[in-house]
């Protein structure tokens, strides 16, 4: 190599270590940031039912908002009951004959 060829690589390397020295504080606040979007991301579930807590006991959104309680991004989830699942279940026929004399029964034969 000659001197030239070593004055250009030295301004390569000058030129990476500033680039390296500027993208570690940024590197640095990406981390944080990710923690800090994992913890609130831990809190939305809690967030969300006490907000429905809320509502349950009168609060109605606008009071909430004007509290500087936003609604939550999702809601808790709520099992909704259908019509008549208190009905009795009759259990499923065990075999293909079962099912025949089930089906049969059932016709009133």
């Amino acid at each position: 190599m000659n001197s030239s060829d070593d004055a250009f690589l030295r301004k390569v390397r000058e030129i990476q270590e500033a680039r390296d020295k500027a993208i570690r504080p940024l590197a640095a606040v990406l981390v944080e940031r990710e923690r800090l979007r994992t913890l609130l991301a831990e809190t939305d579930g809690p967030y969300g039912a006490a907000y429905a807590d809320a509502e349950a006991a009168g609060w109605r959104t606008e009071e909430l908002a004007a509290l500087g309680a936003e609604q939550p991004l999702r809601r808790p989830k709520v099992r909704l009951r259908r019509a008549g699942s208190n009905r009795a279940r009759i259990p499923a026929p065990v075999n293909a004959d079962e099912a025949a004399q089930d089906a049969e029964a059932a016709a009133g034969r």
